[in-house]
């Protein structure tokens, strides 16, 4: 037996997500290691010097090092992931986003079983070495959905809750049906004004759309079970047996529902499968 409780349960679905920025692709201007000297993440101004170019084999800059500048200001990051360039906020409309989930998710399948060499392989001029973010620019989440996202439409509103934020801590995108990529309306692209590293970093994942919040009396899902008449319900604890208790099921989430028709007081069967109405509980 286990108590009933107040609680509140939000309705959402996952689906992958592809992150894009308005962001510049740095190159090295000269042959050699790339030492940084700016942190990943600092915010920088336009022709800040970030790093140096250097042939010393213990990586020390001296005075023939070659400067690496930036061409804009924003934040300065070095993990680069080759889809810096190709996805853009310009030609985010003219992308085969099927084409793209479809790499991205292989290539994230194959990152978690295949070890990351750190050296880098390639010296030469030319080659990228960072990326600046332009912090005020709006970033753009392209969400691949296989239901009808329309319940989760607010005026044009979506919340989007990531892995990884804080708990309860949502992002709100905004989606210009004029700008959707439909595809069977399974490609829907939502803008966010926001400055949160944590999208500045994420390229490819999953997020949870959330839709409305239902309050009122949490239960676990378990609990819920139907009668010899059809009837949805639970079994209750009234004085010393059981008895059964019609609800309606408000919302759910895994483990837990939301219901009508008990108080926050009662004790109910979290396990009902060989319960009967009358038997005896201690």
């Amino acid at each position: 037996m286990v108590r009933a409780e107040l609680g509140t349960i939000d309705t959402f679905f996952k689906c992958p997500v592809v992150i894009v920025r308005s962001e510049s692709v740095i190159y090295a201007p000269d042959y050699g290691q790339f030492i940084p000297t700016v942190e990943s993440g600092q915010k920088v101004r336009a022709g800040s010097t970030i790093g140096y170019m250097t042939t010393d084999t213990d990586q020390n800059i001296d005075t023939g090092s070659t400067a690496v500048t930036t061409d804009i200001g924003g934040l300065v990051f070095y993990d680069l992931d080759g889809w810096e360039e190709l996805l853009t906020p310009d030609n985010i409309l003219s992308v085969d986003w099927q084409q793209v989930f479809a790499q991205m998710s292989t290539e994230n399948s194959d990152s978690t079983d295949t070890e990351v060499d750190s050296a880098p392989a390639n010296l030469g001029t030319g080659r990228k070495v960072a990326r600046v973010v332009d912090n005020l620019a709006d970033i753009y989440v392209c969400l691949f959905v296989e239901e009808d996202i329309t319940p989760y439409l607010n005026d044009g509103r979506i919340s989007l809750r990531f892995e990884g934020l804080p708990e309860g801590y949502t992002l709100t995108g905004y989606v210009n049906e004029a700008e959707n990529i439909t595809s069977e309306d399974r490609y829907i692209i939502a803008s966010i004004n926001v400055e949160d590293d944590f999208l500045n970093e994420l390229r490819y994942g999953e997020a949870d759309v959330v839709g409305e919040t239902t309050s009122g009396i949490e239960i676990p899902k378990s609990a819920v079970t139907t009668n010899d008449e059809g009837q949805t319900g639970v079994y209750i604890k009234d004085r010393n047996k059981l008895a059964f208790c019609e609800v309606e099921v408000l919302g759910e989430s895994e483990e837990t529902v939301i219901v009508e028709g008990i108080s926050a007081t009662d004790m109910v069967a979290s396990n009902p499968s060989s319960a009967k109405v009358g038997q005896k509980v201690y």
